[in-house]
């Protein structure tokens, strides 16, 4: 089974707007982990994300969820391509 961390709260950057591209923001899949996984109390529990259960699917089915968006020269320019 997988299981998605996912971001649910805003991630701009405190001081320059331009680089909150490269950062994860709502929506976006922060890891990707087996089901024998265990979060931190910390991270189950900060308010920032949300744990997602997916029973049956592998976590390779999923991984292309954390894919990131690149230009013609290989550099990163979205953090994330998709959302979950």
């Amino acid at each position: 089974m997988a299981r998605l961390c996912v971001r649910i709260t805003k991630n701009d950057h405190p001081t320059d707007p331009s680089l909150t591209p490269l950062r994860t923001n709502e929506g976006d899949v922060v890891c990707v982990m087996g089901d024998e996984h265990v979060f931190s109390h910390a991270e189950m529990n900060n308010g920032h994300y949300k744990i997602v259960e997916m029973p049956g699917v592998p976590p390779e089915d999923v991984i292309r969820l954390m894919a990131h968006e690149e230009d013609a020269d290989g550099k990163m320019v979205k953090r994330r391509k998709v959302k979950a």
